[in-house]
């Protein structure tokens, strides 16, 4: 029975054996360990303070629940991630406006020096910051918002991830200060 394993564990289907794939073993990622990712999503942080300041100006009304960390999503979930791009600042104009009683949020232009980071930021299809939801709400679904053109107001944010433990991580040497905290 070489090449063979017992498939589902469902009583209805035991005995049935599934043919394993041949191929090698796993292999360990080609990349360096600095870059593999723990990270739930990257993105470009801004403090909430800003984002309060900014609300008041146009004089916006949230919805239920306002993002605590508000960002502009760079990836979700990544298979990796470049730890040495942490800190660096992007410009993120805010040019669009958008509230669908489900979500809110701000479509925005993100511009930083950084080359490399800028390639990885360009590939966002729709960049935007979630800053509130309803109960029903979800913030991957602010991307769908329809926009209204707004008076473009231009905020300084840092990249970074959102990890596994609730921490926004936004300095290169991440690795050592990405743990639980403490009394978890």
């Amino acid at each position: 029975r070489r090449g063979f394993k017992l498939g589902y564990t469902n009583p209805a289907f035991s005995g049935i054996l599934v043919q394993r794939k041949p191929g090698p073993p796993p292999r360990e990622s080609r990349r360096h360990s600095h870059m593999k990712s723990n990270y739930i999503y990257t993105g470009c942080f801004l403090p909430l303070e800003k984002i309060d300041e900014v609300s008041h100006y146009y004089g916006l009304t949230h919805l239920d629940q306002i993002v605590q960390k508000p960002h502009m999503t760079v990836e979700f979930r990544p298979r990796t991630v470049d730890e040495s791009l942490f800190g660096e600042e992007v410009r993120i104009t805010l040019v669009g406006y958008g509230n669908d009683t489900k979500n809110e949020g701000f479509k925005v232009v993100a511009h930083t020096k950084n080359a490399k980071l800028q390639q990885i930021i360009e590939k966002v299809l729709v960049p935007h910051i979630t800053i509130s939801t309803s109960r029903s709400g979800k913030p991957i679904d602010t991307g769908l918002l329809d926009f209204s053109q707004i008076k473009p107001v231009t905020l300084l944010a840092r990249y970074g991830a959102y990890n596994r433990f609730g921490q926004v991580i936004t300095t290169p040497d991440a690795r050592r200060k990405s743990q639980p905290p403490q009394g978890s």
